[in-house]
């Protein structure tokens, strides 16, 4: 399959056609990567005054904390108060490395608020 642009002396069909296009990928990868560094260079210096400070954090630690631990809410409670998501909730509270197709199975809401229950089965992982 070929392309042959009708308003440029583009033909793919032909080597020189198909060498050109390249030539065209090249420069626009070129172009991408200057603006890119440009940029990150924009960024370093920008640090280095003290200006950009990256993005101010969303959730607060503690709050999702004393919503589990003084509220006794669970993850998709605290998710709906705090306007976030689920699996956000789990990340900042450490529990964002659990397997969710088995080992989540085996966990009930007294476990994931700290009181631990023996699994029937485990799962593949040993949780």
């Amino acid at each position: 399959m070929a392309l042959r642009a009708t308003e440029q002396p583009i033909d793919t069909g032909t080597a020189a056609g198909k060498a050109f296009l390249d030539m065209l990928g090249v420069f626009a990868e070129f172009e991408t990567n200057l603006r890119r560094e440009r940029q990150l260079e924009g960024i370093q210096a920008a640090k280095a005054r003290g200006v950009y400070k990256g993005r101010r954090p969303v959730i607060d630690p503690a709050e999702l904390r004393r919503l589990r631990d003084e509220e006794r809410l669970g993850p998709s409670a605290i998710a709906r108060r705090l306007g976030i998501g689920r699996a956000s909730v789990y990340r900042v509270l450490g529990g964002g490395s659990r397997c969710l197709s088995c080992c989540a199975r085996e966990r009930t809401r007294s476990s994931w608020l700290g009181v631990v229950a023996e699994p029937s089965s485990a799962g593949p992982h040993g949780r």
